[in-house]
């Protein structure tokens, strides 16, 4: 069983505003672009080709980054925006961009994991032929990432008798909370009457196929990829007879996985690199040098980019800065993502903020918490707490608008045909489902 890798790699809405200036698969976490983690897990599994699709709006600034990184050994493919993120394995295929004799792995491009993707793949050369798809899940590990920012889907699953653990059935969680009910169907525990629901996994969004998938007639690819995957686990109750399954795989506890999907992860995400580079310095021979009076004071916890200069009687901790800032004299850094080519006037005071790529903040603001749009302005003596500053006002929102805001899933309804199955189906939600190729 040789695979062929699939990077979706979109613009990310759900990382808005520091995304409208800076492609979201190129967007640093511990000063590197995020693609670059998951082409290096692609690389780690000598898969046979790996294939990054890419939204037609960030096309040229991906394949500029690619182009100034020989090492990196992908074919890049342009998507046209309008397509639906289940159709860009059906497009690729038609294009002929694919291998029709290998199987699929789909990833997305904004993960970080200590994964090895050979156990992965070990795991599922063990599944019986009726898999088709495998999925996996991992329960969040990092404590400090705010729980109420995560929206884990509502997953029902069962074991069958071999002990392989399927999917069957999956709905976003924000459907079932404006829904007030769920109602399990009755064709789904005729077949599995043990099976199980859970509301604290998290779909990595990375998937492997069987190459065949791709030519089931009675799946409709038009919608969002994760809809695409649960209407093929609904096969094998939808039908009289036993159709091909979609495999469950559950990461262990102690395993890293953190998707950089929403701001609060991709902050998270930036932290667990920090504290990497705080612990292997603890691991080090200190040397004792005495630092000069007025010099910054930049913790072992914190990174600093090429061409960044910080000023005088600075303090800069837990904070990743990237390459050609300037940080004034007296400013205080404390928890921040800022990215390349920000400038920070003198006796600033971020604390929890995102800035993005060329922003200005000027002389003697103090914000906390605040995610702050690339290139904007933002004047003398600000306080903010908790808002985002874009365009031409800074617009207070509270904590629920700003999940709404950032970790709302792409407004995308779909249709059913009509299916055999042992009753009528019931009314479905609305599931507006995360996107990987999300776009804006």
């Amino acid at each position: 069983m040789e695979f062929q890798s699939v990077i979706f790699s979109g613009p990310g809405r759900h990382l808005h505003p520091i995304s409208t200036t800076v492609p979201k698969p190129l967007l640093p976490i511990g000063n590197k672009p995020m693609i670059e983690y998951a082409l290096k897990w692609c690389a780690q599994a000598a898969f046979a080709s790996i294939t990054v699709a890419v939204d037609e709006q960030e096309y040229d600034a991906v394949n500029d980054f690619c182009l100034k990184n020989p090492d990196i050994k992908a074919k890049l493919v342009k998507i046209p925006h309008s397509t639906p993120s289940g159709a860009v394995l059906p497009l690729l295929h038609a294009n002929g961009e694919l291998n029709p004799h290998q199987d699929i792995v789909v990833v997305p491009c904004d993960f970080i994991t200590d994964v090895d993707p050979e156990s992965l793949i070990s795991t599922i050369r063990q599944q019986d032929d009726n898999i088709a798809v495998s999925g996996v899940y991992y329960r969040n590990t990092l404590e400090t990432l705010e729980t109420k920012t995560l929206e884990p889907d509502v997953l029902f699953h069962a074991v069958s008798d071999d002990g392989t653990e399927l999917l069957v059935d999956a709905y976003e969680r924000k459907a079932v909370s404006e829904a007030k009910v769920l109602k399990p169907r009755m064709a789904m525990l005729w077949r599995f009457p043990e099976v199980i629901a859970t509301m604290d996994l998290m779909r990595s969004s990375i998937f492997f196929l069987k190459r065949h998938v791709l030519e089931f007639d009675d799946i409709d690819f038009n919608k969002t990829f994760p809809k695409v995957i649960t209407d093929i686990a609904r096969r094998t109750w939808r039908h009289r007879e036993m159709r091909e399954r979609v495999s469950l795989l559950k990461l262990p506890p102690t395993t890293l996985f953190v998707r950089a999907n929403i701001l609060s992860a991709y902050t998270e995400a930036n932290r667990y690199f920090l504290r990497l580079k705080a612990r292997h310095a603890q691991s080090q021979p200190q040397e004792d040098r005495k630092r000069e009076p007025n010099q910054a004071a930049i913790g072992n916890d914190s990174m600093v980019g090429a061409n960044t200069v910080v000023g005088e009687r600075s303090s800069v901790k837990r904070t990743a800065i990237g390459n050609n800032c300037t940080i004034g004299k007296k400013c205080r850094l404390n928890g921040c993502v800022i990215l390349d080519n920000v400038t920070i006037d003198n006796e600033v005071m971020l604390e929890n903020c995102i800035i993005g790529q060329g922003a200005v903040i000027e002389s003697k603001s103090k914000l906390n918490g605040c995610s702050i749009e690339g290139k904007y302005v933002v004047v003398s003596e600000t306080e903010a707490k908790n808002e985002v500053l874009k365009g031409l006002s800074m617009a207070a929102m509270s904590d629920d608008e700003f999940s709404d805001v950032y970790s709302a899933s792409t407004d995308e309804s779909s249709s059913e045909g009509d299916m055999e199955s042992d009753e009528d189906d019931s009314e479905e939600f609305d599931d507006d489902e995360d996107d990987i190729f999300d776009r804006s």
